[in-house]
């Protein structure tokens, strides 16, 4: 019982940080596996910068937010938020899954998992 009352008092502490409501905007998202071909981690990042990206997610009016993360040499994640199914599925099938695509021989295919978004939390 200890154990529990200590966690959810630091719970308590770090939901106090941080103010945390339900989305009432963004409710949709995407997790994204970019895997690089083994030894090509370099040349497909080099090859995403190209695309400028910043530029292409900029004209998407639905998407919100957009990140790409690396795990490793060859593992990277996309995660972006969108306010619609309409925008989620406008951005799959946009520019950047398709200069992706056009690589084969950088990329494994893109693994794309449709999420819902269920709270959010930003620094008070």
């Amino acid at each position: 019982m200890k154990t529990l009352l200590t966690s959810f008092a630091a719970l308590f502490i770090t939901l106090n940080a941080f103010s945390v409501t339900p989305n009432q905007d963004l409710k949709k998202a995407l997790i994204v596996t970019v895997k690089a071909k083994p030894g090509k981690g370099k040349q497909a990042l080099d090859y995403l910068a190209s695309a400028n990206p910043l530029k292409v997610v900029a004209n998407e009016k639905e998407t919100k937010t957009w990140y790409f993360v690396k795990l490793n040499e060859e593992t990277f994640y996309v995660f972006d938020t969108f306010t619609t199914e309409e925008g989620r599925n406008a951005h799959i099938a946009g520019d950047i899954p398709k200069a992706v695509n056009a690589k084969p021989d950088l990329f494994f295919p893109l693994e794309v998992k449709k999420v819902d978004i269920i709270m959010s939390a930003q620094p008070k």
